[in-house]
């Protein structure tokens, strides 16, 4: 079987079992309408504004996951004017106002984080703003206080130290979203883990600064990343002939079939390569670095690992390289999620 159809049918698979990313359940669309009523009920509610703008925000992107450009939506900019009018110069308003300006609005953020310096979404923000303002004494501060709140756990540093892993020698990664980039600048910050890795979180390239900055560490001018859409960022970044570029696993689904055929596992990432690269080898090394004592603690990571594994054990089953525990925690991560039928057909 070829390597990019394997790669898109097993893409396809693993990504088609889980839940569609654009639908709300009931559930959610209830505390939607809970959010709103309880707004009405008390305007100088802070947590609800929050937990109101950040959850419309989360379902829009993902309802736009091929565009990213969740915040220039007309139900943000609602939202936003909302707080600034019936909630002024609070913390809901700051931290709102910082996100929904393209992290622009940075004296708001500063305002969010007096009146509430634990709140959750006001220190992912400011992770946020001291990476773009590449301050990362501060940074590591907002980064102890969520992990102070059980924001980034310890399957999350897990996943994010085997992501470092999965990348060369000063080579980039392109992760998406808070979730996925702040356990990497933890590890790097506080961990002094790879900090020769560079990491690329896209959705702060919607500012202006970041992308500056982006675009100077490939080596092109201000503006080569500027004002434009997600996806044709993510293309310039792959064409901008870097020596080693990698996409994270959890991007965008779309973004990684998209690019299936000119890229390589290693890990968690896969290398982009115009060329034909050996990556199995590098894989089979990268996975002896991985640690695995939180594997199964948190099954929205772990589901993550089943692509590179059955990868790999494919690659030792060939060379005649041991592989039987290898199966087993393939097998036991596949039943989680219910895969195992489908997951054996890849195997035997």
């Amino acid at each position: 079987m070829g390597k990019g159809f394997f790669l898109l049918t097993f893409l396809f698979l693993f990504t088609s079992a889980m839940a569609q990313t654009g639908e709300v359940v009931p559930d959610k669309e209830q505390r939607m309408v809970a959010l709103e009523e309880m707004i009405k009920a008390d305007p100088q509610n802070d947590a609800a504004w929050i937990e109101w703008y950040f959850t419309t925000r989360k379902n829009i992107a993902k309802a736009n996951s091929k565009n990213g450009l969740f915040d220039a939506s007309a139900e943000l900019d609602e939202i936003a004017e909302e707080v600034n009018l019936f909630h002024p110069n609070s913390a809901a308003s700051g931290v709102i106002q910082f996100t929904n300006s393209k992290y622009t609005d940075f004296e708001g953020l500063i305002r969010a984080a007096e009146l509430q310096p634990q709140q959750v979404q006001v220190n992912e923000q400011l992770v946020n703003l001291y990476t773009i303002t590449d301050d990362v004494s501060s940074r590591k501060s907002a980064l102890l206080n969520l992990e102070s709140t059980g924001t980034i756990n310890g399957a999350e540093l897990e996943y994010a130290k085997n992501v470092l892993q999965s990348v060369g020698q000063d080579g980039i990664v392109l992760m998406n979203a808070e979730e996925d980039a702040h356990p990497l600048f933890f590890c790097q910050d506080q961990m002094n883990l790879r900090k020769d890795v560079k990491v690329i979180f896209i959705d702060l390239l919607q500012n202006c600064e970041y992308a500056s900055k982006i675009s100077g560490l490939l080596g092109k001018t201000d503006n080569y990343l500027k004002d434009m859409e997600k996806g044709r960022q993510i293309e310039k970044i792959l064409s901008s002939k870097y020596p080693e570029l990698h996409l994270g696993l959890t991007l965008d689904r779309d973004v990684l079939k998209n690019y299936a055929n000119r890229t390589y596992l290693t890990g968690l990432t896969m290398r982009f390569s115009t060329d034909k690269f050996d990556n199995l080898p590098v894989l089979n090394q990268n996975y002896t670095q991985f640690s695995s004592e939180h594997l199964f603690d948190d099954e929205a990571v772990n589901r993550n690992y089943l692509l590179p594994l059955v990868s790999l054990y494919k690659f030792r089953k060939q060379n005649g390289l041991e592989h039987g525990t290898l199966r087993q925690t393939i097998i036991r991560i596949a039943d989680i999620h219910g895969l195992r039928s489908n997951i054996e057909s890849h195997l035997d």
